[in-house]
């Protein structure tokens, strides 16, 4: 059995996933050069990837201080005070998307910099910029099916049991552009 992108948290098994934790490091890094001294994280740790993606992003507040993060419970004008550049990390646009719409009045006169994984459709607006980590998927199945072929024929496959592929890219999407040049790669 080789579990492809989520893994339990414990086992003997064969996974083949996404370096969640330094995909979410990158998004957090991104944002905070963006002046973001204010980091909302709304990734959990309800599952292992998700896990990932949320201790990465701690590992890139810590490493850059005085920027602050909250949980997204903890919002308030008083949290918010002081703070003009706001960074949301969340898991994909549709989260990211329904907490700005929950938080519209308190985050009405922030400069607001959005980071999620996988895509944004569509312009960035209420934004002014996102940033989307890309996994590469075709490398996670490449790498998955070389392991399930080494288990069928009966074979240890090579490596650690949980394999972490790097992501892919970080995109920038400034303004209202829906693609990206290749120059608003980072």
């Amino acid at each position: 059995f080789v579990f492809v992108d989520r893994y339990p948290s414990t086992g003997d098994f064969q996974a083949v996933t996404s370096d969640n934790r330094d995909g979410g490091r990158r998004l957090a890094e991104h944002s905070l050069q963006e002046g973001a001294t204010l980091l909302i994280n709304t990734l959990d740790t309800y599952n292992t990837v998700i896990a990932e993606r949320h201790h990465g992003v701690a590992d890139a507040v810590r490493d850059h201080p005085p920027v602050t993060a909250i949980a997204p419970e903890t919002i308030s004008a008083a949290a918010l005070e002081g703070h003009e550049t706001v960074a949301l990390v969340a898991n994909g646009q549709g989260e990211a998307l329904e907490f700005i719409r929950t938080h519209a009045a308190l985050l009405g006169d922030k400069r607001l910099v959005c980071a999620v994984f996988d895509e944004w459709i569509g312009n960035p607006s209420p934004a002014v910029r996102v940033y989307v980590a890309r996994q590469d998927f075709i490398t996670m199945g490449a790498q998955a099916s070389e392991r399930l072929m080494a288990l069928i024929r009966r074979e240890t496959p090579s490596g650690p049991g949980v394999v972490r592929v790097p992501m892919l890219r970080v995109d920038r999407i400034d303004g209202i552009l829906q693609n990206p040049p290749r120059d608003k790669i980072v």
